[in-house]
């Protein structure tokens, strides 16, 4: 652990596409660091970093519904975006589809969220689960995200134009800061790779070709 005004360390803000610098990076310019302040055993970093990323997947897995509620639902938006007929369907027949299969997926998630969750409780959870929750939970979202712009077409085009409602223009905003859902907590492609070798048990590749 490092205090951060030790003498040597210094950080700056990384500007993120949504506009906001919620990470930094941080420099360590020739720092001392009391032995006291280690955790774990000496070189014995990378256990204490994958418990941290366990616990950072498991944060994102779930992270859509820590954010803010938007100015409109997804089917709400839709309507307002391109309306309905009679029968109350979406006149884009493309675009009620693929929201369609959106929220079938979503649904199922929301489903092995609740599995993964009594099984916890339970004491017997079944480790693979939470591997593809992550993975799954943080593609559905920037999908929706991709479903969001297309209904919004041209409004959905900037975070500040000031002809669009300021809440449409979050929805945009959360668009941008929402690609790097599959970033935080170990990317998708990592992710994957655990995926094969500890759900699937296929095997790492190494050795001859």
């Amino acid at each position: 652990l490092i205090d951060m005004a030790t003498e040597g360390v210094s950080t700056s803000p990384i500007p993120l596409i949504s506009g906001e610098s919620e990470f930094c990076q941080t420099f360590f310019d020739h720092v001392k660091v009391p032995k006291a302040n280690l955790v774990g055993e000496l070189n014995g970093g990378w256990a204490v970093a994958k418990e941290l990323l366990k616990h950072e997947r498991k944060m994102m897995s779930a992270f859509e519904g820590m954010l803010e509620k938007p100015a409109m639902e997804l089917l709400e938006l839709a309507d307002y975006a391109v309306g309905s007929d009679a029968q109350g369907r979406l006149n884009d027949a493309e675009l009620r589809s693929d929201m369609s299969r959106h929220l079938m997926r979503e649904t199922a998630l929301g489903q092995l969220g609740e599995r993964i969750y009594w099984q916890g409780k339970a004491k017997q959870i079944d480790p693979r689960l939470p591997l593809l929750m992550k993975h799954l939970g943080t593609s559905e979202a920037q999908a929706k995200d991709e479903l969001i712009l297309r209904a919004l077409g041209d409004e959905g085009l900037s975070m500040e134009d000031p002809n669009v409602s300021a809440g449409l223009r979050k929805m945009v905003k959360q668009w941008a800061f929402n690609k790097s859902l599959t970033i935080a907590g170990g990317t998708s492609e990592v992710q994957l790779n655990i995926i094969a070798k500890r759900a699937l048990g296929m095997p790492s590749g190494e050795g001859k070709s």
